[in-house]
């Protein structure tokens, strides 16, 4: 299994599947937005607005839950914010209405839409190791080494990819019967990181 050259509609879903991302919440076609202080509500809603494909409206709702999270103080909400925001650039880019293959992720990506997309992972990474998350970090430096593949950038892409395997290593340590979610093809996430070098032209 290529994890670059699989179909398009599956490509950024099964790289997030494979590392059991908390971005892929159970997606709804609801378009109502009913008003909440609730921070996390405001990000199950900007779930349901990408369902709905109202993408810029989406990412104004998630940017809001994460001015809350901050002022609240609150580095677990702020973390998911920002993984969220990071991931709807990453698969909609600056789109404000879903169309075409829906969404479903690139084949490639700008050098502008990928860096903007690795600003937020990177800001969640420094959250996650704050909290000492290694299982949520494992999941964004793979997001990051995805970034910068879809770049062309494989040099920074690796690097990603090897932190990625470091801190999935750190929490199999830490909790030994964990183990990550991985699509079909894939015995081990060491497996899964080595065919991702292998695709980003670093091995």
């Amino acid at each position: 299994m290529s994890v670059f050259n699989a179909p398009r509609a599956n490509v950024v879903a099964s790289w997030f599947t494979a590392i059991a991302v908390l971005l892929m919440l159970a997606a709804c076609s609801g378009v109502g937005i009913v008003a909440t202080a609730d921070p996390y509500e405001k990000l199950a809603q900007a779930k349901h607005l990408e369902s709905a494909g109202r993408i810029s409206r989406a990412r104004q709702v998630a940017a809001d839950a994460a001015a809350e999270f901050e002022e609240k103080g609150d580095l677990k909400g702020l973390s998911q914010a920002y993984r969220q925001i990071a991931f709807l650039i990453q698969v909609y880019g600056e789109d404000t209405i879903l169309a075409g293959d829906g969404g479903s992720g690139p084949a490639e990506l700008s050098t502008e839409r990928a860096d903007a997309s690795t600003a937020y992972l990177e800001k969640a990474v420094a959250i996650e190791e704050q909290l000492g998350n290694d299982g949520i970090l494992t999941s964004l430096h793979y997001s990051v080494g995805v970034n910068y593949a879809l770049s062309a950038r494989p040099a920074q892409a690796c690097a990603a990819f090897d932190r990625s395997l470091a801190a999935y290593r750190e929490a199999k340590r830490r909790q030994p019967g964990r183990e990550a979610t991985l699509p079909p093809g894939f015995a081990t996430f060491e497996e899964l990181i080595g065919q991702a070098k292998q695709e980003a032209g670093c091995l």
